[in-house]
């Protein structure tokens, strides 16, 4: 009966032994993602929605000129490019007429891309905006097109 205890507990040391590695490996992964993230830069490209009313949607793409939008609460599109700054985290926002829309801090993005945050800051102030997926999204407004 001994045996058979001490067996037991061996084995679901062993379990926990190797559950708490797995588990430091991924932590420990995700650490250094983020740590890379910060000083390389994190992937902007994707959909990022507000944070307060998830009405408002900012969508990036890298790879296509690096084109951005916004979609505004009362409907609004609005369509530019974006430069990058000496911060690899920081984008200037530029509209489509050559003006200064605002600046995108980006302030951190999951190892799988899928989640993250940013903060827009233009005029109008400061807006918290979450990553809501990886891929870019953009709206075609029908009045603007032929």
């Amino acid at each position: 009966m001994k045996t058979r205890i001490l067996k037991i507990s061996v084995a679901v040391l062993g379990v926990l032994v190797l559950v708490g590695t797995i588990f430091l490996w991924g932590a420990s992964r995700e650490v250094n993602f983020l740590k890379e993230g910060s000083v390389k830069g994190f992937n902007l490209t994707g959909v990022y929605r507000d944070h307060k009313s998830s009405l408002s949607s900012l969508s990036f793409h890298a790879e296509n000129n690096n084109r951005w939008q916004v979609v505004e609460t009362e409907g609004t599109i609005i369509n530019g490019t974006f430069k990058t700054t000496d911060d690899p985290n920081m984008f200037s926002l530029i509209d489509k007429d050559g003006n200064e829309y605002g600046v995108v801090r980006l302030a951190y993005v999951s190892s799988k891309e899928d989640d993250g945050r940013l903060y827009l800051t233009n005029k109008s102030g400061t807006i918290l905006f979450d990553k809501i997926t990886n891929l870019p999204g953009f709206v075609v407004d029908a009045t603007t097109t032929s």
